[in-house]
């Protein structure tokens, strides 16, 4: 497998997932809403999609492992983890709009779930900026 023209199935070097931990920390450092309202949504939101994150991962991963083998399994668990991170949100924000929420706030749900994949992206880049000079320095 070959990224940016590095090899990168060995692990040469610990920047080559900062793009994934910038996006793992990106979501789990999303605020929570100061209402009592939003809070509530808040909360809900936060287990949906830290639950479709989970399921997303195993599922993803096991697909590539059964077809491609487990050194690809690593590899999308390793540099593709923030596209699993996007598929997540989407799958949070199906559940959470065509769930019966109850008392639970839905435009807050929404707004986190929103937040979540906000933070996801941005810590993405981070990690991606980050992790740059040591995929040119590999590429040379």
């Amino acid at each position: 497998m070959i990224v940016a023209g590095g090899c990168c199935t060995t692990c040469c070097c610990c920047s080559c997932c900062l793009h994934a931990l910038g996006g793992i920390l990106g979501a789990a450092t999303n605020p929570a809403p100061a209402d009592a309202s939003g809070a509530t949504g808040y909360a809900h939101a936060q287990a949906v999609y830290w639950g479709s994150l989970g399921v997303s991962t195993v599922v993803c991963v096991l697909l590539v492992v059964v077809t491609k083998g487990v050194l690809w399994g690593a590899g999308l668990l390793f540099l593709g983890l923030p596209l699993i991170q996007l598929l997540a949100s989407v799958v949070a924000l199906v559940v959470i709009l065509t769930r019966d929420m109850g008392p639970i706030n839905r435009e807050a749900a929404m707004a986190a779930i929103g937040r979540i994949t906000l933070r996801t992206i941005v810590g993405t880049l981070i990690g991606l900026v980050a992790m740059s000079p040591v995929l040119l320095l590999i590429s040379w």
